[in-house]
Parts: structure tokens; sequence; C-alpha cells
């Protein structure tokens, strides 16, 4: 699977945008957890939060997903849907051979 495969996939199973990024053009900077800790209302109440017990911190994220070589971004105004076609490109590119493919998204569950 090419990344012009996953974005096409992703627009095939009804995301309104796909976008195919590379791991280099992302910046990390740990000056965001400041952002999040003085300027979000949800702070410490989300599971996804920084502030949640077992939480990865920005530089942890940084080291791990440096290890990719790229990226997509789906979107869609449903959660629900952009997890569903997260979650299909996962297991699609894992079965392709992509054994580290791994999809990121909010949950959509509740």
């Amino acid at each position: 699977m090419t990344p012009e495969n996953i974005s096409a996939r992703a627009l095939e199973l009804g995301a309104e945008d796909a976008l195919i990024f590379r791991m280099d053009q992302i910046v990390f900077d740990p000056r965001t957890l400041l952002k999040c800790m003085y300027g979000c209302e949800d702070w410490g109440k989300g599971h996804t939060c920084p502030s949640a017990p077992g939480s990865l911190k920005p530089w942890e994220y940084e080291r791990i997903l440096q290890r990719y070589e790229w990226g997509c971004i789906v979107h869609s105004t449903s959660k629900k849907i952009s997890q569903d076609i997260s979650f299909t490109l996962e297991r699609e590119a894992f079965l392709a051979g992509h054994y580290f493919a791994f999809s990121m998204s909010d949950c959509a569950i509740c």
C-alpha cells in the first residue's frame, strides 16, 4: 500500500478528505504541553489528555512517531466515521505487510 492508495481508500470509505504527510513535516515541541495546561478547559478530563495517568507526553510521542515515514490525516465531520475509517485503514495496511501500521483517533464509542 502506498500513501496514495491509503488516501484514495479513505475517500472511498467515506472520508471528506485525506491528507498524506511525511513525518519530517511534523514539528514536535514540548511547549505545546503548556498550551494544554493553561489554555484548554478540558485539561485533566479526557482519557487522551496528557494529564491522564499513563498518558504519553509530547516528547514520548515524538520518539515513537518519528520511527514512521509518513501518515494520513482522515477528515470527517463524524467522529464515528473517522474512527471507523482509521481502523479499517490500519487493518488493511497491516494485512498488506505494514505490520507497524497504527491508527490514532478520538473514541467515538460513547
